[in-house]
C-alpha cells in the first residue's frame, strides 16, 4: 500500500476511533469485484482506490468520506458489484450539459457533458444529489484518476482533487474540522 495512502487511512481510523465510533476494516475476500467493475466499465481503477476498497472491504465503507460542495456533507461509499446500475450508462451516449446559468467548467474535465463513460461513481451522498468520480476521461490539461464530483440540478461538474489520495486527505480535513456539523448527535 502506498505509505500516503496508508497514512490517510491511519488518520481517518484515528479520528473516528477519537470519537467513539471506530471503523472495523474488513478486508475484501478476492478482487473479483475490480474484475467484474473493470469488464463492466473498461475503467482500471488507480491502485490507490483498489487499496481503500481492499482495506474496508468495498460496501461496508460506507459513510466515512466527505465532500465539500455546499458544505461538508457525508458520502456514500458505492459497492463495486453495483456498478452496472443505472447510476453508471457506459454504454449510453454522454448526455450533453444543462444550458442553466453555471460557472465555466474546470478545464481538466471533459467540458459540455454531465455525464461520461470515463466517470466511474465512488460514492453519492444520499438520495443521490452528489457523486464524487474517478475521472477515468479527464482532458489534456487533467490526470488520469482525478476525482470530480457531480452535482445535480443544476447539473455542474466541479474538480474535487488530483487524486484519491488527495481527496481522502481533504477529506479528513473536513471530517476534522466540521466533525460537529456532520454529526450533530456526537
Amino acid at each position: 500500500m502506498n505509505p500516503a495512502l496508508k497514512k490517510e487511512i491511519d488518520r481517518l481510523l484515528a479520528l473516528f476511533e477519537s470519537h467513539g465510533r471506530p471503523l472495523t476494516p474488513k478486508p475484501m475476500e478476492s478482487d473479483e469485484p475490480f474484475h467484474l467493475m473493470e469488464k463492466t466499465t473498461n475503467i482500471v481503477l488507480e491502485p490507490d482506490v483498489k487499496d481503500f476498497y481492499r482495506f474496508f472491504g468495498g460496501r461496508d465503507a460506507a459513510e466515512i468520506l466527505t465532500v465539500e460542495i455546499a458544505g461538508p456533507t457525508l458520502l456514500m461509499f458505492r459497492d463495486l458489484l453495483g456498478a452496472t446500475n443505472d447510476e453508471w450508462d457506459g454504454t449510453g451516449p454522454r448526455r450533453p450539459a444543462t444550458t442553466y446559468d453555471v460557472p465555466p467548467r474546470d478545464p481538466r474535465i471533459q467540458p459540455d457533458v454531465s455525464s461520461h463513460p470515463g466517470w466511474f461513481p465512488l460514492g453519492r451522498v444520499q438520495l443521490g444529489a452528489t457523486s464524487v468520480m474517478y475521472d477515468d476521461a479527464p482532458t489534456p490539461l487533467g490526470r488520469k484518476g482525478q476525482i470530480i464530483s457531480f452535482e445535480h440540478d443544476p447539473d455542474e461538474v466541479f474538480f474535487v482533487a488530483d487524486s484519491f489520495v488527495d481527496y481522502l486527505r481533504v477529506s479528513n480535513d473536513l471530517l476534522e474540522s466540521e466533525w460537529q456539523e456532520l454529526f450533530p448527535d456526537d
